[in-house]
């Protein structure tokens, strides 16, 4: 009964023990990206009185988590284990979006979400691909947005669209490594943003000289 009872313990105590161990052992380390790139410059044209809001993006279902997506073909995408985006796509989309149309200083005030500030312009959209494309030739970072420019109209208690257009464009990968893709998702993002804010502008500016 002793020898039964002295099993026993030693059974607990080495589980005990062992799970000591485990828990002391450093997890599997999780690496996060996200976009980085210089705001784009529009030095040739002049700032006009005008406000605009950036509502949060949406998402494509897709491309509703933080995961980076990969694929080799439109029907068949993984996912990484161990390497994640900081935040979700739209996120990063919307919030680099409002940074350069801000840093452009195009309009006269960019606002974000809601607020108590009903500007005559708002820009909403969605996230239609944000994925790493496989090829045999090499990786490119895929991005494709769609853009609704929406204004209020005096009178009118809903807002009328001024245009909605998808913008879409890929980037090399300059090495086969999901750093490398952020790298390239980067230049994609700022290349989108350069022609969104270039095509709000002209639309906008076009509209504010009718009036005159």
């Amino acid at each position: 009964m002793r020898e039964n009872s002295g099993r026993l313990l030693f059974i607990v105590i080495f589980f005990l023990f062992a799970g000591c161990i485990n828990l002391k052992q450093p997890g599997i380390r999780i690496s996060y990206y996200s976009l980085d790139y210089s705001p784009p410059a529009f030095k040739e044209l002049k700032k006009i009185p005008a406000v605009v809001r950036v509502n949060e993006f949406m998402s494509a279902p897709d491309y509703s988590s933080a995961k980076i997506i990969y694929g080799k073909s439109p029907f068949q995408k993984d996912t990484y284990v161990y390497h994640r985006w900081r935040s979700l796509p739209s996120d990063l989309v919307t919030g680099f979006l409002i940074r350069d149309l801000r840093n452009a200083s195009l309009f006269e005030g960019i606002l974000e979400g809601v607020s108590s500030i009903s500007p005559p312009y708002t820009i909403e959209g969605r996230v239609d691909e944000f994925y790493e494309k496989d090829e045999e030739d090499g990786w490119k970072a895929v991005l494709s947005l769609s853009i609704t420019l929406a204004a209020e109209k005096p009178g009118e208690t809903s807002p009328f669209v001024i245009f909605q257009r998808q913008y879409k464009t890929e980037r090399v990968c300059p090495k086969k490594h999901p750093e490398a893709l952020a790298e390239a998702m980067s230049s994609a993002m700022e290349s989108l943003s350069t022609d969104i804010i270039k095509d709000v502008y002209k639309e906008i500016s076009s509209r504010m000289k009718q009036r005159l």
